[in-house]
């Protein structure tokens, strides 16, 4: 959605990452670090992991929520 409103992944500010399981999630591992790295360079928007069941019921481990803003 931000790219097709002309944004960049620099223009997110916030993410809220909501995960079947937080333990999968949280500490960042690498692999979630160069992810960051590739789509945030050094200026990473925060991020809130918050564990919900109700993703399993719809086959999904993972659901990520941005906020962006685009000037």
């Amino acid at each position: 959605m931000v790219k097709s409103e002309n944004g960049k992944p620099s223009d997110i500010v916030k993410l809220t990452t909501f995960v079947t399981n937080k333990s999968d999630w949280w500490p960042i591992n690498s692999d979630h670090e160069k992810i960051f790295q590739k789509y945030f360079k050094n200026e990473f928007p925060t991020n809130s992991v918050v564990e919900v069941s109700a993703l399993v019921e719809d086959g999904l481990d993972i659901e990520i929520e941005a906020i962006a803003i685009i000037t």
